[in-house]
């Protein structure tokens, strides 16, 4: 088939949304992805057909993503008590519960796409795509409890281990995925999210009451974000401002964490002064901007910060700190204080508030930063990415073994891209039982084996290793111990791809 033919045909692309929550309980991570999707919905470079991979909670948030021709595919359950799928509805419903850890080769895709950062999805031999936010449990621990960070961990090194290509929204966290991870920066490329069009295309939503000039901070009351000494510079800057004090405005996911924020403005006599407004509705969200006063971003730790992109669109002058990748998006548009200093932050308030000149002049240099961005040069960028990977044999690696080298009833691989002649060696240690195994190549039995009983046992199979799926599969796994309740395969002594000139690869080392 002519390669123009070929290009016409659609990549079938699995987005796994399971860790989407409804509202905005995701922060700026939610607007992020859905602005790139629905530009690589609309784009007439390559086509392409997604299949979203959702939980019960937000299934119905995705639809709006989907066109005809997508598919929606729910995989995770929560309490919802609600009927999720809507029969007949296009694009086309369906659900599995629970999902084989295959799904993605059963859902025929070419590529996966995380871009929450969870490879749970991954499968040897197809491409991934998976998108780091930040670094933070790394860079900034104590905004997080145990439970956290060991979940991070397990996540980012997963990320590293399965992921093709890893997304990044900005160069700070691609230095820091590769000074913490050692990701070699081949393997990273950057999406910045400047998605300020949006809320520049959205009729601002009736908020009179609303009207300013008043400082604005719209951020999820996250340790990072900084709320409770932003509300002690802020007390500072009311009892030295009198009457010519802006209010401040608020905005975010209404959770226990942000009514801590709220109780401390109360306790500080503030909350007259200090409007929490929820999360909004774009419309609601534009008409804020639109009679805001000035940006205040006192954050301890950002990975990108899309507002500082959304307050230069509206051409308002930022107060923030340099805290992560703030100073790389901001440049020289912003007024830069130390996050941790409640009197310097109030101070710049109150220059901000009685300089007209500054303000102006702070202005001014955000409308210039803003055309630093192009939001529809990064999704091109990204879209080259994908069709890159997609068109690449996927990175080898393994699933389906367990850290003592048993396998599960399925161990699957990916093999080596070297267009030769290989072989698969396996050499399997004594066992208490006697196994069959089938070797499968993407799907098809290319070798029966029996391995008896308590003896070692190697084999050699030959293969062509052009980057294709592999897997072990046991017809008659057990649980061999009453105190062990895992279903054991094999017990491996070795996995590996040898090739021609010495080449070889070592699978039992990959597992992750």
């Amino acid at each position: 088939m002519p390669e123009s033919a070929l290009e016409r045909i659609p990549l079938r692309i699995a987005v796994d949304l399971t860790p989407l929550l409804a509202g905005g309980g995701n922060g700026g991570v939610k607007p992020f992805i859905f602005e790139y999707i629905t530009w690589l919905g609309q784009q007439n470079l390559r086509p392409l057909q997604f299949v979203f991979l959702t939980r019960e909670a937000s299934h119905a948030e995705v639809r709006t993503l989907a066109r005809f021709g997508d598919e929606l595919v729910c995989v995770l359950q929560d309490d919802v008590h609600t009927e999720i799928l809507t029969p007949g509805h296009s694009p086309k419903e369906r659900a599995f519960f629970p999902a084989p850890d295959d799904l993605i080769v059963h859902l025929g895709v070419d590529l996966l796409y995380a871009p929450f950062g969870h490879c749970r999805w991954h499968w040897p031999g197809i491409p991934t795509i998976a998108t780091a936010v930040d670094v933070l449990h790394r860079d900034f621990p104590q905004s997080l409890g145990p439970a956290d960070i060991a979940f991070r961990e397990c996540l980012f090194s997963e990320m590293r281990d399965k992921a093709d290509m890893i997304q990044c929204i900005s160069l700070f966290t691609m230095d820091r995925m590769a000074t913490c991870y050692d990701v070699p920066k081949e393997r990273m490329f950057c999406s910045y999210i400047a998605i300020h069009e949006r809320l520049k295309r959205i009729t601002p939503g009736n908020r009179t009451s609303d009207n300013g000039p008043y400082f604005l901070f719209p951020a999820n009351a996250w340790k990072h974000k900084n709320h409770p000494v932003l509300l002690l510079a802020y007390g500072i800057y009311r009892q030295k401002m009198g009457v010519e004090a802006w209010d401040l405005v608020l905005t975010g996911h209404d959770d226990a964490s942000m009514r801590d924020v709220l109780g401390l403005a109360d306790t500080l006599g503030l909350g007259d002064h200090v409007r929490y407004l929820g999360h909004l509705k774009e419309d609601e969200y534009t008409s804020i901007w639109a009679h805001a006063g000035a940006l205040l971003f006192p954050s301890l730790y950002e990975g990108f910060g899309i507002p500082l992109i959304e307050a230069m669109a509206f051409g308002l002058p930022i107060i923030a700190s340099k805290s992560g990748s703030i100073e790389e998006i901001g440049g020289d548009a912003c007024l830069y204080v130390d996050p941790r200093k409640p009197d310097e932050l109030a101070e710049s308030m109150g220059r901000l508030t009685r300089d007209a000149h500054l303000r102006n002049d702070l202005s001014e240099r955000a409308r210039v930063r803003l055309e630093s961005f192009s939001f529809p040069a990064d999704a091109s960028h990204f879209l080259e990415r994908i069709m890159t990977c997609a068109a690449t044999p996927a990175r080898v690696t393994v699933r389906g073994l367990y850290p003592d080298l048993w396998t599960m009833p399925i161990v699957a691989f990916g093999s080596p891209a070297w267009n030769a002649r290989a072989l698969i060696e396996i050499t399997v240690c004594p066992m208490p039982e006697a196994r069959t195994f089938d070797l499968r190549c993407d799907g098809n039995v290319i070798a029966h084996h029996v391995v008896p009983a308590a003896v070692r046992h190697k084999l050699s199979i030959p293969v062509h290793a052009d980057g294709r799926r592999f897997s072990l599969e046991v017809a008659n796994p057990t649980s061999l111990s009453p105190t062990d309740h895992r279903v054991h395969g094999l017990l491996l002594e070795s996995l590996c791809f040898l090739g021609p000139e010495g080449r070889q690869i070592n699978l039992l080392s990959l597992q992750g």
